[in-house]
């Protein structure tokens, strides 16, 4: 083989392995790129989503699984390990307080539950029969057929009004955030709301005062009250940092 023969062979070689060497760079990098999308619309863009509404306090309680719950806890283990160590940490304090909330709802649940003061809330159908004012979360209600008493479920009423029931620091203040809520949700809620006497408030405000002697919550808490507004503080501060990141992976 000649000498040209040879520089030919190797210049063919060193062309190949250049181009096979830009084709595993350029798969490289687009990997990457597509890593740091998931990772931006997965991840971040969500638990960004629901941190503004937790700081602006609407909490996440899920309904049909009867708790709080965070984006966060629904990620499996390999989409938290790629969040940076400090970050994960913040998180998992997130929803460690998200925990104590779901602490504080079944201690209020089971004092209403036990309350037979309470059982005496009634609702009515209104005038045009419409069924969304017999939707309208109370706590107990009056079957409109037959008479017969049966309990709209206390998970959706707390759904409609845990933010009224978490922030409140007296009766007057109860009534004052429960109409709040109704007024945002219908005008069905806040003639369902308005039924209520205050009596009733005091009641309810006894379960809450109960949850406040029952729950383990941490450091520098002692009231639901207390415990919204360190979750509004933390959701808050998080969003700003979740918010940085995602800008940072697009």
């Amino acid at each position: 083989m000649s000498g040209i023969q040879i520089t030919s062979l190797i210049s063919a070689l060193l062309t190949g392995l250049i181009g096979l060497f830009g084709t595993i760079v350029g798969i490289y990098y687009q990997r990457k790129s597509e890593t740091r999308r998931q990772l931006a619309n997965q991840i971040y863009q969500p638990l960004y989503d629901e941190l503004v509404k937790v700081a602006e306090g609407d909490l996440p309680f899920d309904t049909s699984d009867e708790q709080f719950c965070s984006y966060w806890s629904e990620l499996d283990r390999y989409w938290q390990s790629r969040v940076d160590a400090e970050l994960r940490g913040r998180l998992e304090d997130y929803t460690n307080l998200l925990d104590v909330a779901d602490s504080a709802f079944l201690e209020i649940a089971e004092e209403i539950v036990s309350n037979r003061k309470l059982h005496e809330i009634k609702d009515t159908r209104s005038a045009s029969g419409s069924s969304e004012y017999v939707e309208a979360k109370l706590l107990f209600k009056k079957s409109s057929s037959g008479g017969r008493s049966t309990y709209t479920a206390l998970v959706d009423w707390f759904g409609a009004y845990s933010t009224a029931l978490f922030e409140s620091t007296d009766i007057d203040e109860l009534r004052e955030n429960l109409e709040e809520q109704a007024d945002d949700l219908s005008p069905e809620h806040r003639r369902a709301i308005d039924a209520w006497e205050d009596e009733h408030l005091v009641e309810l405000g006894k379960a809450i005062q109960e949850a406040d002697s029952e729950v383990d919550y941490p450091d520098d808490v002692s009231s639901t009250e207390e415990l919204f507004e360190r979750l509004k503080t933390e959701a808050e501060s998080l969003s700003i940092a979740v918010k940085r990141k995602a800008d940072s992976l697009i």
